[in-house]
């Protein structure tokens, strides 16, 4: 009984992933009007990527369609980030766009 009641791990994970999605989104308008170098945009980018993917895998593994909507939003932040250091001229960002693509498209399951 006390099972049923208590949320599994992945549901808390779940509960936890999409508070720091909404933490991310509150702190993007501040960044962004702060006028921050790049290096923290795509700071911000990978975090919420990540968080993203996160989502989108344990969405996944419930059957749930929504997951696809999670690896776009992914993507989308992996597609900045690899602008951003590539405009910017930044080395490490870009092995770090690198790592987080072969992620989501583990995450994903098309290999990598």
């Amino acid at each position: 009984m006390l099972r049923i009641l208590a949320p599994n791990r992945e549901e808390r994970r779940l509960e936890q992933l999409q508070l720091a999605r909404r933490y991310l989104a509150s702190v993007e308008p501040l960044v962004i009007g702060l006028g921050r170098k790049a290096r923290v945009r795509m700071r911000l980018a990978l975090e919420r990527g990540k968080v993203n993917r996160d989502i989108g895998r344990i969405l996944q593994r419930r059957g749930d369609g929504a997951a696809s909507i999670y690896f776009s939003q992914c993507e989308y932040d992996v597609a900045y980030i690899e602008r951003s250091a590539r405009d910017e001229n930044l080395p490490m960002w870009t092995v770090l766009q690198r790592i987080q693509q072969r992620k989501l498209e583990r995450a994903r399951g098309h290999g990598g």
